[in-house]
């Protein structure tokens, strides 16, 4: 039609790689790199097939993660991509490796030793008949090793003059690992060569043998130690002068550790869990070092008996610092042993107890005599507390009724005007509610407690 734009030809598409339409591989090598750094192992070997000048420059790119999840990657297939890459590896961790292919994490550890690997994590299934996996020597040879989280450990004898993880100042976490008859020699070379060792998480540290040897943790740089085992497997500590935070969970009633040196060990600690196993006597009496810079302690103790609550208070009296004190009542299915009443509480020497004391749980509380006697003396010595958390036990059978115990907590003399109770079911923290009702004390006369006795409020917990 007459007036009409001429039409216009389309131009055919651009040839790959010419100017006008550039390829990925005309980008900077270091963009190139990064692409494949930020891409899980799978995929980055899968880059092989995007072009010709792709088929191996995973090969050489740094940074790549060699990580997954349990079945996602055929462990003999790990070995063959170790072997092409060439580049140091920042961190190895495997998924839970069953026990057909356990042999093949021998492989890994060799070519790991020569990829200068820094983060370290090998997981093995438990097997049916209780066997465990002995991993390779050559994880001793990983001298840039900065992080090791194994489940088990050579056996004595093949690794010693190895032993040696010069640039670990990050973390060393045994969960559930399996001790060679005296392997525990070869735990305590492994952690004493690592001068620069900060972290030690030890869990579930078992042994094949009948009988364990005493051993001993030195580490003069170390900041953070977690113990935590069903058994006491002889361990000890010597002076730790770095050390800032402990944890100390051995539900072991038959052993015989003295607690008075441990503590002297964590004088310097700011913050403290320590389980305190019934004994027949205080087990921390005559402890003569003052954790000064102790700013929150949980305990987990016995309300049972008259030495299990001096053991709580001989401790308490040497922490005239403690901002947050977290108790959780064990053996709180027995009977109380001993009837404690409130002159025992009020004979004891407590006059610098509790100067900074702001927050106070009491976890798993049948609310029995015992119970009620800690929490109304606490109450009326604590000038500063503006929280306290009673957590009942709903599911036993010897605690006292919810209701009885509020209201009974209501007469008590309190110390701080500020402070608040809050009373909560040990079963509403089990089932993870996200909203729950706190019952909150607010009155003090108990006539108004009748009219006003709880105040619900909507908390997050």
């Amino acid at each position: 039609m007459e007036g009409s734009p001429p039409r216009r030809k389309l131009r055919p598409p651009s040839p790959p790689g010419s100017a006008a339409q550039p390829s990925l591989d005309c980008l900077p090598s270091e963009i190139l790199e990064n692409i494949v750094a930020r891409l899980g192992i799978r995929e980055a070997v899968r880059t092989s097939a995007v072009s010709g000048a792709w088929r191996r420059r995973w090969e050489t790119s740094p940074g790549l993660s060699f990580e997954w999840d349990r079945g996602e990657v055929d462990p003999a297939i790990v070995a063959t991509v170790l072997a092409r890459y060439s580049r140091p590896v920042a961190s190895f961790r495997s998924g839970w490796v069953e026990r057909e292919h356990s042999a093949v994490t021998d492989e890994w550890l060799v070519l790991l030793a020569g990829r200068s690997v820094e983060s370290l994590t090998l997981g093995f299934a438990e097997f049916d008949d209780r066997r465990f996996h002995t991993i390779h020597s050559a994880m001793f040879s990983c001298r840039e090793l900065t992080e090791l989280l194994p489940r088990e450990l050579p056996p004595p004898g093949r690794t010693l003059g190895l032993l040696r993880f010069p640039k670990s100042n990050h973390a060393k976490s045994l969960t559930m690992v399996n001790l060679p008859e005296h392997g525990e020699s070869t735990l305590e070379a492994m952690i004493s060569l690592s001068l620069l060792l900060e972290w030690l998480d030890l869990r579930s540290v078992c042994t094949d043998g009948n009988q364990m040897d005493e051993w001993v943790i030195r580490a003069p740089n170390l900041k953070h130690l977690t113990i935590e085992s069903d058994y006491d497997y002889l361990w000890r500590v010597e002076e730790l002068p770095s050390l800032q935070t402990a944890t100390v969970k051995v539900d072991d009633d038959s052993t015989d550790r003295d607690f008075v040196q441990l503590l002297t060990c964590f004088a310097q600690v700011s913050m403290l869990e320590l389980h305190l196993l019934a004994t027949e006597d205080n087990a921390l009496d005559g402890l003569p070092c003052s954790l000064e810079k102790l700013k929150s302690l949980t305990l987990h103790a016995n309300f049972c008996s008259v030495s299990s609550i001096l053991c709580i208070f001989s401790l308490l009296m040497r922490c005239p610092n403690i901002g947050v004190l977290d108790i959780e009542i064990m053996g709180s299915e027995f009977p109380q042993n001993d009837e404690i009443d409130a002159e025992f509480f009020n004979t004891l020497e407590t006059n610098d107890l509790f100067t900074n004391l702001d927050d106070i749980t009491l976890r798993n509380a049948p609310c029995l005599s015992n119970d009620m006697h800690f929490i109304e003396f606490v109450l009326s010595r604590v000038r500063l507390l503006s929280k306290f958390w009673v957590f009942r036990d709903d599911s036993n059978s010897l605690s006292k009724p919810s209701e009885e115990a509020v209201i009974e907590i209501a007469k008590y003399r309190r110390a701080s005007p500020k402070s608040r109770i809050f009373f909560r079911s040990m079963e509403v923290i089990t089932s993870y509610f996200p909203d729950s009702l706190f019952l909150i004390l607010t009155q003090w006369s108990v006539a108004l407690q009748k009219a006003r006795l709880l105040h619900l409020s909507d908390e997050h917990y």
